[in-house]
């Protein structure tokens, strides 16, 4: 492996974007053993090589990262618990117990990628949530390499890895679950921001992430009856989604829209919009959905809609 080519890849990325050492430093490593890899006189781990590059809003070219054996079986695992929890599928206990097994305990960007997703199945597969207790299990995960990082604290202008600002998410979740909703408020619009201003930020990231975070932030807006707000966001949604060609959220960003405006009293657009929404969640097949839309939909604004009229 050519550290030299990598040492300079990095230092070029770095300098493009205007980062110091320290900026891409953080609280990962020091800043020695990162001047020591842009001299080439360091081979980085894969998981560190990642997570540079992660900070910076892209990933390494495939090429330039250091495989051994272990590092390519644990980068399939990887591969493979992702893909699973992207389908919505949490049943990858077998695959984080290989993957415990192998991991090099030393590497912070390895244990805290481990702790996260063990977090996460642990919480799919409870039949009991303590969203209190999962809020400071995350904090600590997230203090790995975020050392200053607390609820309760500012976010700092900084530069994140994907794996940092999905934690954030997931703190913010569990927040607006046990009503502490200015915190969650907080934490969700400096994640939109984030993924919006950093111009950094690779469009496959914002394509997959953006659209879910308007999404989250359009319903807790209308749970809390801010309309207005509410609206907003889910007409930027809808256009973000439109922009990437993201599918998972157009159709409830659209339902979400004709609520809005409905309860704002705009009943010509909210029912041709909660029609239209529904409409798309049927093509999906999701029939569960669409009679749940109808009944929320006839119920609060006594539209009187069937299935035949999606």
């Amino acid at each position: 492996m050519n550290c030299s080519l990598i040492g300079k890849l990095i230092k070029e990325y770095r300098e493009r974007l205007g980062l110091s050492q320290e900026d891409l430093c953080g609280d990962s490593c020091a800043v020695s053993t990162l001047s020591r890899l842009e001299n080439g006189k360091h081979l980085p781990s894969r998981k560190q090589l990642e997570a540079f590059f992660s900070y910076m809003g892209t990933k390494p070219p495939m090429n330039l990262i250091p495989m051994t054996a272990m590092d390519l079986k644990l980068h399939n695992l990887e591969v493979e618990i992702n893909n699973r929890i992207a389908n919505h599928r949490y049943d990858y206990g077998e695959l984080l117990e290989e993957y415990e097994k192998n991991y090099d305990k030393n590497d912070v960007f390895s244990r805290q990628y481990y702790l996260h997703q063990k977090a996460l199945y642990d919480y799919k597969n409870s039949d009991k949530q303590d969203y209190q207790n999962q809020i400071e299990e995350l904090t600590s995960i997230l203090q790995l390499t975020l050392k200053d990082f607390t609820p309760e604290g500012e976010l700092q202008d900084r530069y994140y890895r994907n794996e940092e600002l999905e934690l954030i998410n997931c703190i913010s979740s569990c927040e607006w679950q046990c009503k502490k909703e200015e915190n969650a408020f907080r934490h969700l619009e400096f994640l939109i921001h984030y993924y919006k201003d950093k111009t950094f930020v690779s469009e496959v990231n914002k394509a997959s992430l953006l659209p879910v975070l308007m999404f989250n932030i359009s319903n807790w807006y209308g749970q809390k009856k801010m309309f207005q707000k509410s609206l907003a966001v889910e007409k930027e949604g809808i256009e973000i989604c439109n922009k990437y060609s993201q599918l998972c959220v157009l159709p409830e960003l659209v339902f979400n829209l004709g609520c809005s405006y409905s309860y704002l009293g705009n009943i010509v657009e909210g029912k041709k919009y909660i029609k239209t929404g529904l409409s798309l969640i049927k093509l999906l097949h999701n029939k569960e959905y669409v009679e749940t839309g109808l009944n929320y939909a006839n119920e609060n604004f006594n539209y009187n809609l069937t299935l035949e009229d999606v």
